[in-house]
C-alpha cells in the first residue's frame, strides 16, 4: 500500500472533465455542493462528502456555485488485518460523510502540508503514518456503514442549508418525523457534537474559506457573514472568535503574515 500523490483544488472550480485513474482516488469535498457522475451514476456531494473511487472508473463532477476538493492517490488500499477477514472491500466506489469535526479533511490537509514541506512524500515516514491513519479511518467507516440514516439525512440537510440565516435546527429535527430530543441524541452519538454545533462548524469552516479569498472576491465582512448564515456581522464575529480564537479580521491578517 503506497501513497502516490496528494493535492487540493487550487481555487473554486465548477466542473471537472470525465477522467479515470490507474490507481485509487480518495476525495474529500471541502467547499460547495453539486453532482458527481461516477461510472454513469449521478451522486450528490456536499461539504464533508468522502468518496473512494477504484482504478479505471470514469468520473466527473460539476457545481453551479463551484467546489473545492482535497484528494490523494494510492496504488492500493489494503490493510493486513482487514485483508485476512475480507469484511471490507473497496473494489467498488464507496461514499462516506466526514465526521462533525472534519477528521478526514484535517488529516488530508496535514498530509498535504507535509508533502509541500518535505518535497518527497515517498521518503517521509510521518506522511506514511498519516496515510495509514486515513485508510484505517475509511475501513472503520466501511465496517460501520451505513451511517445512521436519520443522522446522514440531517447532516446533508444542514450542509445544504448552512447559508440560510432563517434555517432553524429545531424545525430540522422535527422534520425528520421523530421526537427532536431522540434525533439530537442519535446525532450527537454519531457525530460527537450536537446538530447546532455541527451547523456552526460548517458555517465557520466556510467563513474561513471565504476569508482566505476575500480580496479576490471583493467581499466585505458583512457579505461573508450573510453568505455563512448570519444576518448580524457583529454576532458572526463573536461566534468566529469563540471557535477560532481570533476575529475574522485577525484571522485574515494572520493569513497574510504567513504568506509574506
Amino acid at each position: 500500500m503506497k501513497l502516490l500523490s496528494v493535492g487540493v483544488s487550487p481555487t473554486t472550480i465548477k466542473d471537472i472533465y470525465v477522467h479515470s485513474h490507474d490507481c485509487y482516488e480518495i476525495i474529500v469535498n471541502i467547499e460547495g455542493e453539486g453532482i458527481s457522475v461516477i461510472d454513469g451514476k449521478k451522486m450528490p456531494f456536499t461539504v464533508g462528502t468522502v468518496r473512494v473511487i477504484p482504478p479505471g472508473i470514469q468520473h466527473w463532477k460539476y457545481s453551479g456555485e463551484g467546489f473545492r476538493d482535497l484528494y490523494l492517490h494510492a496504488d492500493e488500499l489494503l490493510m493486513n488485518e482487514y485483508a485476512r477477514t475480507k469484511t471490507v472491500s473497496f473494489s467498488e466506489t464507496r461514499t462516506f460523510s466526514d465526521d462533525g469535526t472534519g477528521t478526514l479533511a484535517s488529516l488530508m490537509g496535514i498530509l498535504l502540508s507535509r508533502s509541500l514541506v518535505s518535497g518527497n512524500i515517498h521518503e517521509d515516514r510521518i506522511a506514511e503514518s498519516l496515510f495509514e491513519i486515513i485508510v484505517r479511518q475509511l475501513y472503520e467507516w466501511a465496517e460501520n456503514d451505513p451511517l445512521d440514516p436519520i443522522v446522514d439525512a440531517l447532516t446533508k440537510k444542514i450542509a445544504l442549508s448552512y447559508s440560510d440565516p432563517e434555517y432553524n435546527i429545531t424545525d430540522a429535527l422535527l422534520a425528520t418525523g421523530y421526537n427532536k430530543d431522540y434525533v439530537r441524541r442519535r446525532f450527537q452519538k454519531v457525530m460527537r457534537m450536537t446538530p447546532g454545533d455541527y451547523l456552526t462548524h460548517i458555517r465557520i469552516s466556510q467563513a474561513k474559506n471565504l476569508l482566505e479569498r476575500r480580496a479576490d472576491l471583493r467581499l466585505d465582512y458583512a457579505d461573508i457573514a450573510l453568505m455563512c448564515g448570519y444576518y448580524d456581522e457583529r454576532y458572526f464575529s463573536r461566534v468566529f472568535k469563540k471557535k477560532i480564537g481570533m476575529t475574522p479580521g485577525e484571522y485574515e491578517r494572520s493569513l497574510r503574515s504567513v504568506l509574506s
